[in-house]
């Protein structure tokens, strides 16, 4: 059991280590640990983007874990809360490594605000997965491509697939909220249940970190907020263990629907789809 639990570990974090070194590292000429204040860097972005992997990587943990540690004809050695501690608790250690790597690359530098991120995402799975019934905030994510990538490919993605990575004009990170079961289930009919409303963030106009970098070349980064609804699909379940699976893994995932926007530029705009 716990040699299982050694090699999942062993597999998971070199996945980590080489997606890492993928993404940010494999031009980088490691130096001199060293800090490096990003706060002011992205619109925040990158923070969102630390919050969203911790959590959901409590809660691939938690599951996986608890499926390694249970047989088949008994329950669970350790207590349910112990096992979500443990998984938010590898969860925030895995990610937070990564930060050891920034540390020693002088493009970088680590980041406290990143460790702080990588907490509130642990944090956020563990508090709702012990204390409440269900998640009450649930990360999301939803990505479209841009023409900022390509003005500046060896940071925002030299290719597609990096780019929904790095590539934070694309990017918008949503927080889906069962708004409806406020309600009460007494008042409404069942279906309404599968509805939530998803609030999200996003940043546009940026191929350097900071906005005085980007207005020195003319473009002028700008918040975005938006307002839609999303579909809780843990509710459309079957007995099926690998569509369960998928469908799992898709409610990271935040779908292309109807979004009302608003920016410091333009205002209330309106996507008929906006994904």
């Amino acid at each position: 059991m716990f040699r299982k639990l050694f090699v999942f570990f062993l597999l998971l974090y070199s996945v980590i280590l080489w997606l890492s070194n993928l993404l940010w590292y494999q031009y980088e000429n490691f130096s001199q640990f060293h800090w490096f204040d990003d706060w002011q860097e992205w619109k925040q972005m990158d923070k969102l983007g630390h919050l969203f992997s911790a959590f959901h990587l409590s809660s691939l943990l938690c599951t996986i874990v608890g499926y390694l540690l249970k047989k088949k004809t008994q329950p669970l050695p350790l207590p349910q809360h112990d096992l979500v501690l443990f998984s938010s608790l590898i969860s925030f250690l895995l990610i937070s490594s990564i930060e050891i790597l920034d540390g020693f690359a002088p493009t970088y530098g680590a980041s406290i605000y990143d460790l702080i991120a990588n907490a509130l995402g642990a944090i956020l799975f563990s508090v709702q997965k012990i204390y409440l019934s269900k998640f009450f905030v649930l990360p999301k994510f939803s990505f479209h491509f841009t023409k900022f990538a390509t003005e500046r490919p060896n940071v925002l993605g030299d290719n597609k697939l990096l780019q929904i990575f790095k590539d934070y004009n694309g990017q918008t990170y949503w927080y889906s909220l069962p708004f409806f079961s406020f309600f009460g289930k007494k008042h409404l009919p069942k279906w309404v249940s599968y509805i939530h409303l998803a609030i999200g963030y996003s940043a546009e106009e940026m191929i350097f970190g900071r906005a005085y970098q980007n207005e020195a070349i003319g473009l002028f980064p700008l918040r975005r907020y938006f307002i839609s609804f999303d579909l809780h699909l843990p509710a459309f379940s079957s007995k099926y263990t690998l569509i369960n699976s998928f469908i799992f893994l898709l409610n990271a995932i935040k779908l292309p629907l109807p979004t009302l926007e608003w920016n410091d530029r333009d205002g209330f705009v309106w996507h008929w789809i906006y994904f």
